[in-house]
């Protein structure tokens, strides 16, 4: 079973102030759902509900730290108060660093993992409870990456959490099969957010001029951040379990299967032209 009708679903979506999450959120409110961001600035959630409501939206907003347990127990808390158990959550926050593997910094691989993995990993134990208790079609949408398909070099740690969302998804999609419950994962390709333009600290392998051509490619090359938001519309009516999105996510996915070989060989030839990888 899966939710065709969106009118009046409940839709949670972290991360949801910019860039995927924000676009995610007003294809949602299109659809007529109550829109329920959370994000760590108060500042970047109140415009993002203005633009929604302005829009004909409705949206609520909630400020939290995905990383840290308490702070998500005490926001599930107040949600299932105001507003009962979520019909869909989408876990759609995320950080990125770019660094070789030798000069990633260990802080920043740690940040990574407690904002990529963990903050899945705590909406899950927080919200899922709940929304099986509720019963009928429920969603839980998890947002990975081609990255977790198709890595880029100077990428490792940010690679590395997407492949874990990837896989917590494949489990939790195993042990609630049978259920009511639609566990679905997302690979986004080439997209035009902050995740990467936002990026101005790097690893000391990394050049400013390296750092200004990946950021070029990606405003002129990736997809906006809407492409994303439909398909993670159309995939929740239909029951996708799995979603790749924009360029490079399908015949990434498809190649990895045919020719792990030949793959490597494009990312690293890709991986040059974007910015990633240095030319030799």
């Amino acid at each position: 079973m899966t939710n065709s009708n969106l009118k009046h679903k409940k839709v949670l979506i972290t991360g949801g102030a910019a860039g995927i999450g924000l676009a995610t959120a007003e294809a949602f409110a299109r659809q007529g759902a109550l829109i329920i961001l959370v994000d760590l600035s108060e500042a970047a959630l109140e415009k993002a509900r203005e633009i929604i409501e302005s829009r004909g939206g409705h949206c609520v907003t909630y400020p939290c730290d995905v990383s840290d347990w308490n702070s998500v127990q005490n926001l599930a808390g107040d949600i299932h108060r105001a507003q009962g158990p979520l019909d869909i959550l989408i876990n759609n926050a995320g950080i990125a660093y770019l660094a070789g593997v030798v000069e990633h910094p260990l802080d920043q691989w740690e940040k990574i993992h407690r904002v990529n993995v963990m903050g899945v990993v705590h909406f899950v134990q927080a919200f899922l409870p709940a929304m099986k208790q509720a019963g009928g079609p429920r969603h839980i949408v998890n947002i990975a990456s081609v990255a977790a398909l198709a890595p880029a070099p100077n990428m490792s740690a940010y690679a590395a959490s997407k492949a874990a969302v990837r896989n917590f998804t494949e489990v939790l999609a195993m042990e609630q099969h049978g259920s009511d419950m639609v566990v679905q994962c997302v690979y986004p390709g080439i997209i035009n957010t902050a995740i990467v333009s936002g990026i101005h600290s790097v690893g000391e392998n990394i050049s400013s001029r390296q750092l200004d051509k990946l950021q070029h490619y990606y405003r002129e090359t990736g997809a906006d951040p809407e492409v994303v938001a439909r398909d993670i519309v159309r995939g929740v009516t239909s029951g996708r379990a799995h979603i790749p999105t924009g360029p490079m996510a399908s015949l990434a996915g498809w190649l990895g299967r045919v020719s792990p070989r030949i793959l490597r060989t494009l990312l690293i030839r890709s991986s040059k032209k974007s910015g990633y990888l240095a030319e030799s």
